[in-house]
């Protein structure tokens, strides 16, 4: 996650202005929670995701890419890129807390700030801009657990980690 503490430390700034719970600064710190887990220039952000899920797998196999924006490419027209924990969550999440630090902020988004590569049909199961209610719920098995989408639309068990630093290999 190249970018969590260049993020955080914009959302410790705003905090220390009083800006960071303004609701005149709702977009840009959504902007900064999304960014802090995606690549450095912004783009190929499904050759990094941090999972890919077996269906999405499937849906590539036997294709060859002549680049890593070529495989980009064909994953935006043919799936979708999912934050597991959708980052209006995290925002409100932020809004919640009581006392925010640097190291809170950066913390936060390095456990939620994860991504994955899904097939759309998949994307549908999930519930769109929240969590379940037992991710909210102290002592439920998933309380704070960033999977808790993945895990209620039974779609956890077919998530595969990234392998190294990029799902795209070359054919060359």
């Amino acid at each position: 996650m190249p970018n969590v503490t260049t993020c955080s430390r914009a959302l410790a700034a705003l905090h220390s202005e009083g800006l960071l719970k303004n609701p005149a600064c709702k977009e840009p710190v959504v902007l900064f929670i999304r960014q802090a887990t995606e690549p450095q220039e912004q783009r190929h952000w499904h050759a990094t995701a941090h999972f890919r899920s077996t269906a999405a797998a499937v849906h590539l196999r036997g294709r060859h890419f002549r680049s890593q924006a070529a495989y980009h490419r064909t994953c935006k027209e043919e799936l979708s890129h999912e934050h597991v924990v959708p980052n209006i969550v995290l925002y409100r999440r932020i809004l919640d807390e009581p006392i925010i630090t640097h190291a809170w902020l950066e913390s936060l988004l390095r456990y939620f700030g994860i991504r994955a590569t899904i097939t759309r049909e998949e994307n549908s199961r999930l519930l769109r801009d929240s969590m379940p209610s037992g991710f909210w719920q102290v002592g439920h098995p998933l309380f704070r657990d960033p999977f808790a989408r993945y895990k209620e639309a039974g779609l956890y068990e077919s998530l595969e980690p990234l392998p190294g630093r990029s799902w795209f290999v070359s054919a060359a």
